[in-house]
């Protein structure tokens, strides 16, 4: 497998299939993950009278900001690695 180095073309190892796979493998597990426990947090803490003090509404904006990172963020970055050149020149 040759890797791309300065302006020389070659295989570069995100356009390997098995890394594809491996790496939307990870990230589904981190978008998973990630809104599942930041909607649970949310959840318990606007469900739970005893839970509504000032740190926890401080952790429920925090894992609010996590949602929309997660949900925002987290699908696109593997989508900018695979897309790759042909990202750059269609944003051109």
């Amino acid at each position: 497998m040759n890797v791309s180095v300065g302006n020389q073309t070659g295989l570069d190892i995100i356009e390997d299939k098995a890394v594809q796979a491996v790496f939307c493998l990870l990230y589904t597990s981190i978008f998973v993950l990630g809104l599942f426990g930041n909607v649970l947090v949310c959840y318990v803490v606007g469900r739970n009278r005893a839970m509504h003090t000032v740190t926890n509404c401080f952790i429920t904006n925090l894992a609010l900001s996590d949602i929309l990172l997660c949900t925002l963020a987290v699908p696109f970055t593997p989508l900018y690695s695979f897309l790759g050149e042909s990202l750059h020149n269609y944003i051109k």
